[in-house]
């Protein structure tokens, strides 16, 4: 398995579904394929102002829509090209897959805690 490009669309189906779209578990189940996706990411970024969420990667027969992630793929990429050893760490792991984490857990709201704005003064 080389690249992207050398599989029909229910290989790529398959290796998605294996690896849950996870890009880590394909740079680790199938490190062979991270070389089209970085040629893919190269293609989007010179193409779109701006790179889509998800990325599509061009085959033979067309291209193909995947659940992978840009934001990501972009963070895994330098890890990926320095580091391929690390790639099952749960480090990798955390970095890939940064979690959103409430400010506040509380669930008080900021005119509670610091009081109301004040008004302007009438003229």
């Amino acid at each position: 398995m080389a690249s992207f490009r050398d599989m029909d669309a229910d290989k790529i189906r398959r290796v998605l579904d294996e690896c849950h779209a996870d890009v880590r578990e394909i740079a680790i189940r199938y490190p062979d394929l991270m070389s089209s996706l970085e040629e893919q990411y190269e293609i989007d970024k010179k193409t779109y102002g701006r790179l889509p969420t998800f990325i599509c990667v061009q085959t033979n027969t067309g291209v193909i829509n995947t659940t992978i992630r840009y934001s990501k793929f972009i963070k895994l990429l330098p890890i990926w090209k320095a580091r391929p050893d690390i790639l099952d760490s749960k480090m990798v792991d955390d970095i890939v897959n940064t979690r959103n984490i409430a400010l506040r857990q509380d669930g008080r709201g900021a005119s509670e805690l610091f009081g109301m704005p004040p008004t302007p003064k009438q003229q």
